[in-house]
């Protein structure tokens, strides 16, 4: 089953930046991670956008990357842009909590809700690999419209009649 972990809702206040942004999110349950997506738009032109998945060891400590999407490219138009996992596909355990968040190599327009919750952050680095760890990223007090999107994978049993 198909489930999401992160803010899935589309904030009314917008930033642009060209940073990395993120939140943390626990997953409800655990699976595999198939992309990631966000409320965004470039400022004009297009823009070139990826997401990644990070450890969370603590507030403004997200450790060590788990895995990377795909690049995707982006123009004016505002709406939901997703990024995939590539094989093999990162997985998630149900309550642990991971550092979602999106890359642009120049300024693009995100959607977030200004209610101030602790979580968030940003990292001014330029655009290019990865770092891994992620270090020095401040908190930003908002909500990002990110969210990933992941297989749930249980422990099911199948019972037959002998």
């Amino acid at each position: 089953m198909t489930q999401t972990f992160g803010v899935t809702g589309i904030g009314e206040s917008t930033f642009s930046v060209a940073q990395i942004t993120g939140l943390y999110a626990a997953p409800a349950f655990s699976g595999t991670v198939d992309s990631i997506s966000f409320y965004v738009r470039a400022v004009e032109g297009t823009a070139k956008l990826k997401a990644a998945l990070y450890v969370y060891n603590g507030l403004l400590d997200a450790g060590a990357l788990i895995a990377e999407t795909e690049e995707i490219v982006i123009d004016t138009t505002v709406g939901w842009k997703t990024c995939n996992f590539l094989e093999p596909k990162p997985y998630v355990t149900a309550g642990t909590v991971y550092f979602i968040c999106a890359w642009r190599d120049v300024a693009s327009t995100f959607n977030y809700y200004a209610d101030f919750t602790e979580g968030n952050f940003y990292l001014s680095l330029t655009y290019g690999a990865w770092p891994d760890p992620m270090v020095g990223e401040k908190e930003a007090l908002s909500r990002l419209s990110i969210y990933a999107t992941y297989t749930e994978v249980g422990a099911y049993l199948n019972f037959r009649k002998s």
